[in-house]
């Protein structure tokens, strides 16, 4: 028995090319075809910009909100050196067991 190229391939699902009655009796569906395809692809240009605004719009909130979250953290590790610049002196001032043990260390 010969073998053929075509096993596992169903020869009634080949594509053939656009047969001589296509060419004198138009499709009457292709106007509505086009037209709906021209429609999809509009909304989707149309969905496109407008997502691209609403993203643009939220990277520039973010970017505000992170600028001013760094600003504050800044702000608050100066503070926290402050507080502890004055835990410093306070200990170094005060008697090692005059302090809470909160606040002696572990080290002492």
């Amino acid at each position: 028995m010969a073998k053929r190229r075509t096993i596992g391939e169903n020869p009634l699902d080949a594509v053939t090319p656009g047969t001589s009655l296509d060419a004198v009796v138009p499709d009457p569906k292709a106007g509505a075809r086009a037209r709906a395809e021209a429609e999809i692809k509009e909304s989707l240009a149309k969905a496109a910009q407008e997502s691209q605004a609403h993203l643009d719009a939220l990277i520039k909130e973010t970017k505000e909100a992170l600028a001013r979250l760094e600003a504050e953290s800044l702000a608050l590790k100066g503070e926290v050196a402050q507080l502890k610049a004055e835990l410093m002196k306070l200990q170094a001032k005060a008697p090692p067991r005059d302090l809470p043990f909160w606040m002696r260390g572990f080290g002492r």
